[in-house]
């Protein structure tokens, strides 16, 4: 098994303990699900039932990631239909229903381009407040500061990334900030056979 799941695995046994006593006993063993870089994602039967349980990584924060927001944004996408039913959510992990799907790749989120739109406008347009914000200049200055902290050299790279990420929000101001999807990777897009 590969060494980023060995901190999810230490902790995978209390977990499962925990989600056993409330959504039925494990059924089998838990496979590691490949993909993820925050998380460590396992497909685990529990009570009968097929899900997906995801384990957060370790300082996770220091990326920006929130987990209450995600967990109100997982709870929403469920609600209107484009993303797995959210059964349970700890501080440690999330648990959502496992959906038979299609790895994406590249080529398909472009023929599905379209339709990922839609479902994206869909998302956008909920009433709902996260609690976190997640705006690319600001980021980008808090990982500078993360890595100037650390006393690393920033990439070359780095000022021409602030300067453009800067001009865009000069001409995309935030009047009114709507729940949006932050890390549009082919690796977080299912398709559902």
């Amino acid at each position: 098994m590969e060494e980023s799941y060995v901190a999810g695995v230490e902790r995978l046994e209390e977990i499962l303990a925990r989600l056993q006593a409330f959504v039925g006993p494990l059924s089998g063993e838990p496979v590691p699900l490949s993909g993820g870089i925050t998380n460590h994602n396992f497909r685990v039967m529990l009570g009968g039932e097929d899900y997906v349980l995801r384990i957060h990584g370790k300082d996770t924060k220091l990326l920006g990631i929130d987990r209450e927001s995600e967990r109100m944004a997982s709870k929403l996408a469920a609600g209107i239909g484009i993303a797995p039913a959210l059964v349970a959510a700890f501080d440690d992990c999330l648990l959502t229903r496992f959906i038979p799907c299609e790895a994406v790749g590249p080529a398909e989120v472009a023929a599905s381009v379209e339709l990922l739109a839609l479902a994206l406008r869909a998302f956008h347009r909920s009433p709902v407040q996260l609690p976190s914000r997640f705006w690319a200049p600001d980021l980008l200055e808090q990982y500078a500061g993360l890595v100037r902290g650390r006393s690393v050299k920033l990439p070359e790279e780095y000022g021409q990334a602030a300067t453009v990420a800067a001009e865009i929000a000069a001409g995309v101001p935030l009047r009114d900030p709507r729940p949006c999807h932050n890390d549009l990777l082919a690796g977080n897009i299912i398709q559902a056979r």
